[in-house]
Parts: C-alpha cells; structure tokens; sequence
C-alpha cells in the first residue's frame, strides 16, 4: 500500500466553489435571469461569466448600467439560490478527516 504524504501546516485554505461545494446552476440561473431582464442573450452572457468577477461581466455586457450596484445585486441573488448548490463528493469527509483546533485561535 503506498504511502500517504505528510505534510505540516498551521492551516488549510479552501477555494469553496469547485472545491467544496458546486454552485454552477446558482450562477447560471442567476445570470440568466439578470440577463433577460436586460434583453441580453443569457447563454452569451452565462458563458461570458465564467471566471470573471460579477463586475467584470456586467461591464462587458452592459457598460451602461452601474456596474457596481448590478454586481451587488448579481451576488445577493447569487448567495439566495441555496436549493441550487450541492456538496462536491468526498468535500464532507475531508473536512471531517481534519483536525479539529490544533491549539490555533
């Protein structure tokens, strides 16, 4: 059996989205919606989004709108859709399999 790596840290950062959970159908239900609202093709603007930050897409694909303020709404939205984002397989476990409080506060 081979050998597990063994590494020491103080602590561990997650990027959540890919990671731990998948809000794929959160973001795109949200930017389609945002995008009907502003007669823009959603599938465009859903593929336009990906790996952009909310204010990046907006300005792309509505420079005249208040980018900042259609960002903030974007991300609310985003953060409502609960009943769209799922546990990434095996992301439970992992967290269960960490030590819990080392001492660190």
């Amino acid at each position: 059996m081979p050998l597990m790596p063994k590494f020491e840290c103080t602590a561990i950062l997650f990027d959540m989205d890919g990671v731990l959970v998948d809000s794929t159908a959160a973001v795109a239900g949200t930017w389609s919606r945002w995008a009907a609202i502003h007669n823009l093709d959603p599938q465009l603007v859903i593929d336009g989004a990906h790996g952009r930050r909310s204010i990046e897409t907006v300005r792309a694909f509505a420079p005249h709108l208040d980018a900042q303020a259609e960002a903030d709404r974007i991300e609310s939205a985003e953060a409502m859709e609960l009943s769209t984002v799922t546990v990434i397989p095996g992301a439970v476990q992992l967290l269960r399999s960490l030590p819990r409080n080392n001492g660190a506060s």
